[in-house]
Parts: C-alpha cells; structure tokens; sequence
C-alpha cells in the first residue's frame, strides 16, 4: 500500500533505559568506533577519522522491534536506516554494519512501504547510470520506531538504504531547515512530530560531545545545565551558502564573523568571516585554507606535499599555546590549538601519534562547503532552537547532570563554576522550568592529491 507522509502518533513517555520528564527526553549516547579491517580498507588516514566514529542511539524498529544503533545526524532532517548489512564491493562495511543492526521491513506487521528513490525516473533513459548508482538505492517507509525505553511512536516516516555500501549505519536526523518554503515529501522529522504531539516543549535540543570523549550530553527539548557555566549566548542561524545542494538546506547553518588564530606569543592572525554547518557525525571541521595553514604549521606541519602532513606527535599539544577563535554574533568560541588533536587509532598510524582536524574544504567544482566537525561540539556546550532559528552557546564545562525543559520565556544559567539556575524574564530562550510540559590554490590541491594517493597506495 502507497501512502503520503504520516505524522508521529507518540503516546506517553516511559521511564526506562530514557529520562522522560516534562517537556524533555534525555537519550544516552555512545560512541562507535570502526574496527581495524575497516580502517585498512578504507586506507586513508582521514577517512577513518572523517565518517568512521559515530556517537549512537539505540532505536527498535517495527513490530516485533529490531534494534538498530543509528548515529545522530544533526545535519540530516531525516531518518535514515540500513535495510540490509551486504556489500558485495565493500565486505568490511557488512560487518561493520551487522554491529549496529539492519532493518527488514518484510519482517515487521506494521512497516508501510511509502516510496521509491526517483532514480528509476531521473535516468530512465541510463541504464549505465542506474548500474553504477546500484549501491545507492533506497526506499521510504513509515513504521513504528522506540528510541531507547520511550513509549513507541506510530508511523514515523524514514529512508531504508537497501545496503551497506553506501551507509554502514543509519542516522537519527535532527537537521532543520531555516527557509520554510522547503520541503521534505518523505521524511518525517522528529523534532517536528514529538513536538506537535506535545512529548517536547520546543523544537530544540541541548547537545555536547564531551571533551574527553565519553561525556556526550543530548537532551530532546531541552538543556542540561551542569554542562556549561553562566548564561548562553544566542548565535543566529542563517540561510547556507549559494550554489550548494538541496541537503545543505537542512544543515543549522552559522555566520563566522572573522576567525583570529592566537598564536599564543603575542601575535594574531585574522581570517575573514564565512558560513559554517555544525555537523556531529564529521570528526574533521572543513575550514579556509589560511586557518588550516596556520593550525597545522602551528603544530609541526613542515611538507605540505606529504600525504600524511596530518598525523603529529600527540605531544604537540603540550608545545603550543595557540587558540583557534571563531567570532559569531554576540559570542566567540575559543578552541586551544591541543584540542584539534585527535588521537590515531589507524592500525597502521605511529604510535603516539595524533590527527590535526581541522582540513581544507573538499568542494572541487563549486563553491566551498565549511563544517565545524565534532570537535566544534566537544569544546562548546549548544542548544539548537529550531523555533527561534538560533543557537544558543557556552564554553563547555562537566560538573554533573541537571536536565530541564527548555521553552520560550525565560534564560537558563548553567551551574557550573558555583553559578544556579536563574530566571530573567527574558522570552525565546531556555526555561528552567521543567514543569512546563511541553585561498592557496596550490597548497589545497597538494591536501588534497596527498590524501588521493594515501587511498591509492596503502
């Protein structure tokens, strides 16, 4: 049976496996790592790093439930599961993906089959094209979906991948789409459904992945205010940048006003302002070239012709006191140069070794595609506020867990550095009130031919 796009039917919130307190769902994540077979045949240094770690939610789906793990996606509006874990081309990634769990929709008495991909009418004409675009197919469904212990919602609507070699495992979308006159003709969006079903106060989510890895914080229509210390600071989101893709559309999207690299010996650098996307599910941030340049020179970059100029002692970190600063409105993020490491666990990196994450945008044709990649989101503490269309931001800081529902109304304080929560009166922003309810041209292209020939080679 085809059917249009079906709306969550959500019942109530249960207590177990998830916090489910007013107006707000707390979800544990973990954090997923591939296994050595991946990493070699993937290769590339970067690319294991680049797509290779996840940070999960468990998710049943159908009826009788199939457990999946699915990544979140905060640049992605919908959800999107692994039909099944086989990849003739690439076999490591049907073992990989048998990890965190495949979806049969044959399987469940409650899946609904809503749509094909297009593609068969998009190259009708193409049979080579089709043949080569095989790996890609996908199918929607709508079907019954519980995320960790929540009562079950009804007919949620998501993209089933029909194998493992494009996605080795699904996502849980939270992207949003500041332009309203986009549409999404087979998704369903969580945020949008659990709130129109009154589970959520607000479209909105506090999200941190941690500074030391293992301290990811997301609460669904909320903000824990043990993460951060003192007031947020309220970011705009904006329309993304001309001439990139229909998905872009869904990604929170962030104006850099200028980027200053701190040296740390008394002398600065100033980037000139771009747009930038938060991503969670991207261990690199895509950046200029100039800020790339000086990071990496900052930490012991000295051939930039070296396919693998990335990798550095760990113990560079200790050697610098450089800081990255990123200016938005009203609030400047400041990372230490030591926290743009990232410890290798390549089966065939040096040991002791670290990645420099921060890379040059990877948009050959076209204009370029900047993202502020999970290290942006383990030194900062950010509520994403769909309704308000802003980010709301703090330096990030762990004294503990305190979860409350966020809403228009009122500001929150975070409460660590001896600060309490507080009310200001001050309307569209986080509530305490859980009672609520509800360019070098050359430098870049010998990156880039650099990691071509990691691929190639290895």
């Amino acid at each position: 049976m085809k059917i249009t796009i079906l709306s969550l039917c959500v019942l109530h919130v249960l207590t177990h496996g998830v916090k489910a307190k007013a107006g707000f769902i707390s979800l544990p994540v973990t954090r997923q790592t591939s296994s050595q077979a991946l990493a070699r045949r993937q290769a590339d240094l970067i690319w294991n790093d680049y797509r290779g770690h996840g940070y999960m939610v468990d998710v049943d789906v159908g009826t009788p439930k199939q457990r999946v793990q699915l990544a979140l996606g905060i640049e992605s509006y919908g959800t999107t599961v692994v039909g099944k874990c086989a990849s003739s081309r690439l076999p490591e990634n049907a073992i990989e993906c048998k990890k965190t769990g495949a979806y049969n929709a044959s399987l469940s008495t409650s899946s609904l089959y809503v749509a094909e991909d297009g593609f068969d009418e998009i190259y009708e004409d193409d049979e080579n094209a089709l043949e080569n675009l095989s790996y890609m197919r996908y199918q929607y469904y709508a079907d019954d979906l519980t995320v960790e212990g929540q009562d079950t919602m009804k007919n949620v609507t998501f993209m089933v991948s029909k194998l493992s070699e494009a996605y080795i495992y699904g996502f849980l979308g939270l992207g949003f789409s500041i332009n309203d006159s986009v549409t999404h003709d087979h998704e369903s969006g969580i945020l949008d459904d659990l709130t129109a079903q009154g589970i959520i106060g607000a479209r909105a989510f506090g999200i941190t992945l941690g500074g030391d890895y293992e301290s990811s914080s997301l609460v669904l229509g909320g903000v824990d205010t043990k993460k951060f210390s003192g007031s947020l600071s309220k970011v705009p989101l904006v329309d993304p940048p001309q001439g990139l893709s229909d998905s872009a559309q869904d990604y929170h999207w962030l104006n850099v006003e200028r980027a200053v690299l701190n040296s740390g010996n008394g002398t600065n650098t100033t980037v000139n302002g771009f747009k930038a996307a938060t991503s969670s599910s991207l261990a690199y941030s895509d950046l200029p070239d100039d800020i790339v340049i000086t990071v990496g020179e900052a930490l012991g970059v000295t051939n930039w012709t070296d396919p693998f100029w990335r990798e550095v002692p760990c113990t560079r970190g200790d050697a610098v006191n450089g800081s990255l600063e990123l200016e938005f409105s009203g609030f400047t993020a400041s990372i230490p140069y030591r926290d743009l490491l990232h410890p290798s666990d390549h089966p065939e990196a040096k040991e002791g070794g670290c990645y420099i994450t921060v890379q040059p945008s990877w948009d050959l044709a076209g204009p370029p595609e900047y993202r502020l990649g999970s290290t942006f989101l383990r030194a900062m503490y950010a509520v994403f506020d769909q309704d308000s269309k802003a980010v709301w931001l703090a330096k990030y800081e762990d004294c503990g867990s305190e979860e409350v529902a966020f809403s228009k109304g009122e500001d929150v304080r975070g409460q660590c550095g001896g600060e309490l929560s507080t009310s200001s009166g001050e309307g569209g922003s986080p509530n305490n009130n859980s009672g609520n309810g509800g360019s070098f041209i050359g430098v870049n292209g010998a990156l880039m031919l650099g990691t071509v020939l990691v691929a190639l080679f290895s």
